[in-house]
């Protein structure tokens, strides 16, 4: 997913970004048009979450049907598909990941100076 430079609007990608040193924040992330850094801060995710409200949104009818058939009896296909539908309730809590999800580019204190001539 592109990033765009809050300072010059150059867009560029993670793999495009400068990085003078990894393990400082202040000088792991820059644009590689102006040669500003940027901290990057990860903010926590609610996607999980959706994932399993949607989970257990699709578990408690499936359970409820699955009961009713139990006690009263009945159809062998709406069985099948309630077992259907539990069966992907359970992987879809199973299966939701977070996604990293990042605040607003800060400005970082350290800065590089682009060497913008063509010649080798």
């Amino acid at each position: 997913m592109p990033t765009k430079c809050p300072e010059c609007e150059n867009k560029f990608s993670a793999q495009e970004a400068l990085c003078e040193d990894w393990r400082d924040p202040e000088k792991a992330f820059g644009c590689p048009h102006c040669g500003i850094f940027f901290i990057k801060e990860e903010k926590p995710s609610s996607t999980p979450l959706l994932g399993v409200l949607f989970g257990v949104g699709m578990l408690l009818p499936s359970v409820n049907i699955l009961f009713r058939q139990l006690k009263y009896g009945g159809d062998d296909i709406v069985t099948f598909h309630a077992l259907t539908i539990l069966v992907s309730g359970i992987a879809i809590v199973f299966l939701s990941k977070p996604h990293k999800l990042f605040a607003p580019l800060k400005r970082s204190s350290f800065k590089v100076q682009i060497k913008n001539d063509p010649s080798p």
